[in-house]
């Protein structure tokens, strides 16, 4: 079989890999990933004025990085999460949702002096992880819809 001519005609347009766009890709999720990493380490600061404003006994409010329970992204994400002391006197933890994190703040005499700036911390903390999630469910959205196309074309 003969080779194919380099320009002859109307075969003289030849296809061509699309470098650029395979590195802008690569950057647009280099950037989400590096997005994500600092927006981590915000709520880090976040989750560290948590701790230090509180007193440490039952309703404490607090953000750690937690494995998922169900599973599903590995890694762990920012979890808002309430100390209560268990009947063995160890302390141990329940996790909130962030829609109701903001009512389980605790407004007795020990937290009275810092309730409004629990919440107020609690309030930007909460954007930043929804914003962290919304970024992953883009990555994630894309990961399956790019597995779905290249299973079924295989």
């Amino acid at each position: 079989m003969a080779a194919w001519p380099d320009k002859s005609g109307s075969m003289r347009y030849r296809p061509e890999q699309l470098t650029y766009c395979n590195e802008q890709l690569q950057m647009t999720i280099c950037n989400c990933y590096a997005a994500i990493y600092k927006l981590d380490l915000l709520i880090e600061k976040y989750a560290y004025a948590l701790e230090v404003i509180q007193p440490s006994v039952t309703g404490k409010i607090a953000i750690r990085f937690l494995k998922r329970p169900w599973g599903g992204v590995n890694g762990r994400h920012p979890q808002i999460v309430q100390w209560y002391k268990s009947t063995n006197g160890r302390f141990l933890y329940n996790r909130l949702k962030n829609n109701e994190a903001l009512r389980h703040v605790k407004g007795y005499s020990v937290f009275a002096p810092v309730k409004e700036d629990v919440k107020t911390i609690l309030r930007e903390a909460i954007s930043m992880i929804c914003r962290r999630e919304a970024l992953l469910a883009a990555i994630n959205n894309f990961k399956r819809q790019l597995g779905s196309m290249f299973s079924r074309n295989e």
